[in-house]
């Protein structure tokens, strides 16, 4: 079970938002590199891990 399955559902009821779980920084990373400077592809976004 994915660890964010739990609270969304909680999370969509309790405001109204969509809550979308994207995997792959890389992937991540180039739509935001790529995206348009006034139309960001994501509200959010929070990653986790090893910095480097």
């Amino acid at each position: 079970m994915d660890s964010i399955e739990p609270i969304k559902p909680m999370y969509e009821e309790r405001t109204g938002g969509r809550l979308q779980v994207n995997r792959g920084w890389n992937e991540i990373l180039a739509k935001i590199r790529s995206a348009p400077e006034d139309q960001p592809p994501f509200d959010v976004t929070i990653t986790e891990g090893h910095p480097f």
